[in-house]
């Protein structure tokens, strides 16, 4: 489960997605609500990533840093 506070607005997010700088999909995976952290495979090299968090109201898009 993943939560992100947004101007006093309270997100709970269902997937989440991480694109390579191609736009190549990665990493596809739904989220519990049991689950309070997710792990990123060792698969994913270090580099930059693009992040999407998804809702059933929004998306939330976001540089992601693997080092």
């Amino acid at each position: 489960l993943v939560v992100l506070v947004y101007q006093l607005i309270i997100v709970i997010f269902k997937s989440i997605t991480i694109y390579n700088v191609l736009g190549k999909n990665v990493l596809n995976t739904t989220l519990y609500e049991t689950e309070n952290r997710i792990s990123i495979p060792v698969s994913i090299s270090n580099g930059v990533y693009i992040l999407k968090l998804a809702s059933d109201k929004t998306n939330y898009t976001t540089r992601l840093i693997v080092e």
